[in-house]
């Protein structure tokens, strides 16, 4: 956006630089670009590792996704990290993300919004990975899901935040709370 209109993305959206502002702020298009982009940068460093040494690509998923968020040549303020953490994650073990995205597909009708059934699909795969692959795997997977809590923070406390107000109106509907949550957004 600032190469176009001269426009920083970070202080027109949510302060972040991902894919969501992105699409938000410049259309599908934008997001799709920028999702796949997030994603690469993920599996290409899990994919760069990975040969030479295998126990090691777990801790380049963490760290790829720490550096999206975190980067230091944008003031510390990236992106929330889904992409890239989803394109590290088809880099270690496909099956996990399969898991994530089935409890994703599930959840998110349940609970109404992408955010908290993006942090119970994570938690979802992290639990899986912790039982049936190695520990280098479910901690890395762990660890994604405790950093993308950390950054959706703010996301899900105003979806709450709408939710307990419609309580308190009497309002049991759900899809109510939900449409409040994404006008809050």
């Amino acid at each position: 956006m600032r190469w176009r209109d001269g426009r920083d993305i970070r202080v027109l959206g949510s302060g972040n630089s991902g894919a969501r502002d992105a699409g938000r702020l410049l259309g599908r298009g934008a997001f799709a670009i920028v999702s796949a982009l997030d994603a690469a940068k993920g599996l290409l460093v899990v994919l760069t590792e990975r040969p030479w040494a295998p126990y090691v690509a777990p801790l380049c998923a963490v760290a790829a996704t720490i550096g999206h968020v975190f980067p230091a040549q944008l003031g510390w303020r990236g992106g929330k990290g889904v992409a890239t953490s989803i394109g590290a994650l088809a880099a270690l073990d496909f099956t996990v993300l399969a898991v994530i995205a089935a409890a994703f597909a599930v959840a998110r009708p349940l609970l109404g919004g992408t955010v908290a059934a993006g942090m119970v699909a994570f938690v979802g795969g992290a639990v899986f990975s912790l039982v049936f692959w190695p520990p280098e795997l479910g901690l890395a997977t762990l660890t994604l899901a405790a950093l993308l809590s950390f950054t959706h923070r703010s996301s899900a406390r105003r979806c709450e935040v709408a939710d307990r107000a419609h309580r308190r109106k009497g309002e049991h509907d759900r899809d109510a709370a939900f449409q409040a949550c994404r006008r809050s957004r």
